[in-house]
């Protein structure tokens, strides 16, 4: 029996807020005008360059935002698939196509230092845009539950040469002066995107924040 894959590899590949520095006090500005996405740099090379630091955020950790996701039917927490410093990860083990368990990764980071939102959450497509042979199927940076947001979806190729499909969804929260980002990472094969299409938006549109 093959071994079963999933999107640890696609955390490391995402490369997602792994330092910055700063020290000043947290802020943040947010305008509901939909903002235009950017190019430029990484959302996370974005946070360095603008001195904030990044603090990944587990269960235990985070006290000031809770976070739910809708789980389709099959899709479980299971703790032989959880990813140290990550917040939550769902696997469906029952559809697993050629090794890979269709999957739902909840990350989550701490910025510490003054951000603005909207120029954060422009960065939303970067990350993904650059996987190896990425085709976009979609992507909206409308809000999300009246926060900003970005949403991109689309199929690349792993290390392994493997199709498949993912959708990043990225969710700014500010609470009690304090920042924080939401990655919703969602991957299956690109084989079985079809079939399990309702999954999917069951949980993007199931992933709730409250704070």
């Amino acid at each position: 029996m093959s071994t079963v894959r999933f999107t640890a590899a696609l955390v490391v590949v995402l490369g997602l807020f792994v330092g910055g520095c700063g020290t000043q006090k947290n802020s943040v500005e947010m305008d509901s005008t939909l903002v235009s996405p950017a190019t430029d740099v990484t959302l996370d090379e974005y946070l360095k360059n603008q001195g904030v630091r990044v603090e990944p955020q587990t269960q235990e950790t985070l006290k000031v935002v809770k976070i739910g996701v809708q789980q389709p039917v099959g899709w479980l927490v299971n703790m032989n698939f959880q990813i140290p410093n990550t917040y939550l990860v769902i696997t469906d083990t029952g559809a697993i196509d050629d090794g890979f368990a269709p999957n739902a990764v909840v990350i989550i980071h701490k910025l510490v230092g003054k951000l603005d939102a909207r120029e954060v959450i422009r960065r939303g497509y970067v990350d993904t845009q650059r996987f190896k042979n990425f085709k976009q199927k979609s992507a909206s940076m409308a809000d999300y539950k009246d926060r900003p947001s970005a949403v991109i979806e689309g199929t690349f190729e792993n290390e392994s040469g493997q199709s498949l499909q993912v959708l990043n969804r990225y969710v700014m929260v500010s609470v009690e002066e304090q920042n924080f980002v939401v990655l919703l990472s969602v991957t299956t094969t690109a084989a079985q995107a079809g079939a399990l299409e309702n999954d999917v938006r069951t949980l993007d549109g199931g992933l709730n924040i409250t704070t």
